[in-house]
């Protein structure tokens, strides 16, 4: 493999050398190079790629180092890092949705449609939600239909070339391509589809120790020469014989899956919430594979007895059912079954007949995206109510759909699906075919883009989204909401179907989500703003993501005190990239610090700016070299600092009081002695000047020049009772050091009984829950916090007499809680902690006496909800 540049030289000429760098489109897309009058080249090498600018729209940064989270840690140029190494692994500059087909692809796909071998519309008919195009159908057949034994066309079946060739699969050759470059000119047989020996049972051997012919059990193809008295069909298709006692069960279970809405609606109310005892478990075991454990004891009339379960499916764009597969089994066994799904969002038919043909199941799952590793199975989590998630797949699954479908369309909460590009590079799951025709066709909204990616193309994005296909589709009601969600996003099923939201609004409404990991969809977090606090939208980071989904109304009510409480459902599931962790540089500084402007949507006005009166009370360090890097950072903030007080707990150092001079001349204040922390904070405090007390801890420095300003426009919002951010420390890597967070407020986590009930309090340290946001907490902790004069003197400072050491902050910020007030954090800013330790648990010593157990419902209603899934 070849090695990286020796020099900047030797850098700059590979760059200048790939047309996957094209000067002219840099300077066009990053006008703020040209106007530095940098070359290009040298810009992108040195800072641009650091920077997660793209070279060219042939290359995604942000795309490629979401591939491998190991890339920035080397410091090497992702486009360098392509070049010399990624491009040799394999790895892929654009993302799937922009993805260029290769010299070596096209050639592939022409040899096929050339070959007569391939039919392009019989294996679009046996392969339902392909889209249009001969070349897209044969790129499909070879990227992924011929690996899962998908047959090109009727006269050359996959895996009867596979058995009779062994050597072509042991190869991982594509079957037909081999036959058609090297197989025919060997000699080798094909077989057509109708004549080929039957494919192998799709469960493993160990629960399949019989052998099972073609003989033995009567197909879907032979079925639909059933006479019409006899057989049951859905929509034109015959699922199987039926026996007049089990005629009405069978046939109400298949009417929840037909095409007609009257039927479905008496199917729904017929039986709301079946469980299928048949079916033991379902996962998905890649993205669009549901595996079934079937559990046939009831079925088990002889050892030897032979069932078939099959799997039917609706092509999204005519509407046709389509049998998907269908696989003979044991019933004395507990076999596993697999079904392909073209489109792993749209509902799903299950049948179970004997070997004769005679159905004796039928089960619909409405929403498979709910089973486990399936998109929306964290939303499953917080909306299950039972120990047993088989039945809650089951129950929650007929609810939803029970709810869509029972009433008309123009009834549904949601008529409009807005998704915010903000952050957004094109990977995500909203982005994806599937999830686009399901949308589109099954719940009747076509998603819309706003707002634009810092980094990446939007008119790609866009065009992503705009790949929906346009549909005549039942219209929703014209005056409902719109549900605005992040590009990391997926609606939530609960918001998509619910005809309960509410509409009555006067501002946008923000919602809870669930939190996955991205790769296995395993849930993580689920969170839900704050229900009785004010609306926070104009305190949310500027340049970041979309904080919470969002419900609004296109003509807001009049009213202004129309704000109800969120619904108690997630309105998205958000997808985490598990693998991407943020860089050292991110964590100091999730906002850039060359981004022009303030870091929330709320900018101080010129009149408080100048104003502002801010009175820093800082415990000093123990080491001189800490509190210099404490007081070097305070002086270069963006804001003045009216005067700083030194705390000591107990003699002041003559070398500390030197240093705060150097950086604030003739504006030093010092308090000392032996007396308790609380007490020595609250002296500092009453003899300090200004509007706002800043308190910071020892050790804690203010690294980035706008934490002041941030604080202010946080702790200017009205009932404010303090305003603080995450905060950040260094620790021991595996090859160097890294930065992690520390915390980010105090949050209730549970419930300790060791005594009286008392809340047990957690600082929120997840950052992957909790994008660049700001939110409400319990209380900020004093190693960093911004008070109101007026909320310090209304509380009466710090309760020393109680809480001496420790836990002053909690008591103060629980107690504007009860006063009222808001506690505020953000992570659109962060500060190093370079000595304070954190403590994981704080039981709270304070809440029975403030509040009472009885009044946590008020307390835990104006505060973030963030628990744990997993």
């Amino acid at each position: 493999m070849a090695s990286f540049p020796a020099d900047e030289a030797e850098a700059l000429a590979l760059v200048l050398g790939t047309p996957l760098f094209q000067a002219e489109w840099y300077l066009q897309r990053y006008p703020d190079v040209a106007a530095a009058g940098m070359d290009p080249a040298t810009h992108f090498l040195l800072h641009g790629g650091h920077e997660r600018r793209d070279p060219s729209p042939l290359f995604r940064t942000r795309w490629y180092l979401s591939q491998d989270a190991e890339i920035e840690t080397t410091g090497v140029n992702p486009l360098i890092h392509y070049l010399v190494k990624g491009q040799a692994l394999g790895r892929s500059p654009l993302s799937p949705q922009e993805r260029v087909l290769s010299p070596e692809l096209t050639q592939d796909i022409e040899t096929l449609l050339a070959s007569g071998l391939f039919d392009a519309e019989w294996y679009r008919a046996h392969t339902p939600g392909l889209p249009k195009g001969r070349a897209t159908v044969a790129q499909h057949y070879l990227e992924t239909g011929a690996t899962s034994g998908k047959n090109p066309g009727p006269d050359f079946d996959t895996r009867a070339y596979w058995k009779a060739h062994a050597d072509v699969e042991a190869a991982g050759a594509n079957p037909l391509l081999h036959y058609l470059r090297h197989g025919r000119s060997e000699g080798r047989s094909i077989f057509a589809v109708q004549t080929a020996p039957p494919p192998p049972s799709s469960q493993a051997p160990d629960f399949e120790p019989f052998d099972i012919t073609m003989e033995d059990w009567v197909s879907a193809h032979d079925l639909a020469a059933l006479a019409e008295q006899e057989s049951l069909s859905l929509d034109g298709v015959v699922l199987g014989r039926v026996s007049p006692e089990n005629r009405h069960r069978l046939a109400a279970s298949a009417a929840a899956f037909s095409s007609d809405p009257r039927r479905r609606r008496e199917a729904a109310r017929d039986a709301s919430a079946r469980i299928a005892p048949w079916i033991a478990d379902l996962w998905f075991i890649n993205d669009d594979t549901l595996r079934l454990r079937l559990n046939l004891a009831g079925h088990a009339g002889a050892a030897s007895q032979i069932l078939v379960a099959r799997a039917y499916q609706r092509d999204l764009e005519s509407g046709a059912l389509r049998l998907l597969d269908e696989a003979p089994v044991r019933a004395s066994f507990a076999p596993i079954v697999d079904a392909r799904l073209p489109n792993p969002y749209s509902p799903v038919l299950l049948t179970l007949s004997d070997a004769q043909g005679e159905v004796v199941e039928i089960q619909a799952l409405a929403f498979p995206s709910l089973a486990r590793h399936g998109a929306h199975h964290a939303e499953l989590t917080v909306l299950s109510e039972t120990p047993s998630p088989e039945a809650d797949l089951w129950r929650v699954s007929a609810e939803l759909w029970n709810e869509m479908t029972t009433g008309p369309a123009t009834g549904l909460s949601i008529s409009r699906l807005v998704v915010d590009l903000g952050g957004a590079i094109g990977g995500e799951r909203i982005f994806s075919a599937t999830c686009l025709d399901w949308l589109t066709h099954v719940m009747a909204l076509r998603p819309e883009a706003v707002g634009a990616p810092q980094e990446a193309d939007a008119d790609s994005l866009r065009s992503a989204l705009a790949r929906a296909p346009m549909v005549e589709a039942r219209r929703r009601a014209a005056s409902a909401l719109t549900l605005t969600v992040s590009g990391d996003s997926l609606p939530s099923i609960s918001a998509l179907v619910s005809r309960r939201l509410p509409t009555a609004l006067s501002a946008a409404l923000a919602g809870g989500y669930v939190a996955a990991d991205a790769s296995r969809a395993r849930p993580r977090w689920s969170v839900f703003p704050a229900s009785a606090a004010p609306d926070l939208s104009n305190l949310q980071p500027r340049n970041a993501a979309l904080a919470w989904p969002l419900l609004s109304r296109e003509r807001e009510t009049a009213a202004a005190d129309l704000r109800p409480a969120p619904p108690a459902f997630p309105l998205a599931v958000r997808f985490l990239d598990e693998r991407f962790e943020p860089t050292t540089a991110e964590r100091l500084s999730p906002t850039a610090l060359d981004v022009d402007g303030p870091l929330l949507r709320r900018a101080l006005t010129a009149g408080e700016r100048s104003g502002a009166a801010i009175a820093a009370v800082m415990l000093a360090s123990e080491t001189d070299s800490a509190l210099s890097a404490d007081l070097a950072a305070l002086a270069a903030q963006t804001l003045p600092v009216e005067e700083v007080t030194l705390v000591f707990e107990g003699d002041a150092r003559a070398t500390a009081l030197a240093l705060a001079e150097a950086c604030f001349p003739g504006r030093v204040r010092v308090i000392d002695g032996a007396q308790s922390r609380a007490g020595l904070l609250n002296r500092a405090a009453a003899g300090a000047a200004g509007d706002h007390l800043l308190f910071v801890g020892a050790g804690v420095v203010l690294h980035d020049p706008r934490t002041l300003e941030t604080l202010l426009a946080m702790a200017r919002t009205e009932g404010a009772t303090s305003a603080g951010c995450i905060a950040v420390e260094q620790h021991d890597g595996r090859n160097d050091w890294r930065v992690r967070v520390r915390g980010g407020g105090l949050l209730p986590s549970h419930i300790s009984f060791t005594t009286s009930p008392r809340l047990v309090m957690r600082e929120a340290r997840s950052v992957s829950a909790l994008p660049p946001m700001t939110y409400t907490v319990a209380a900020n902790p004093f190693r960093l916090a911004l008070v109101p004069r007026r909320a310090w003197d209304a509380l009466g400072g710090l309760d020393e007499g109680r809480f001496p050491h420790c836990d002053y902050d909690l008591d103060f910020g629980l107690r504007g809680l009860d006063a009222g007030g808001l506690q505020l954090c953000t992570s659109a800013v962060s500060v190093s902690a370079l000595e304070t330790g954190l403590t994981d648990d704080r039981i709270d010593v304070v809440t029975p006496h403030v509040l009472g157990a009885g009044n946590w419902c008020r307390m835990l209603a104006g505060l973030t909800n963030i628990r744990e899934l997993a």
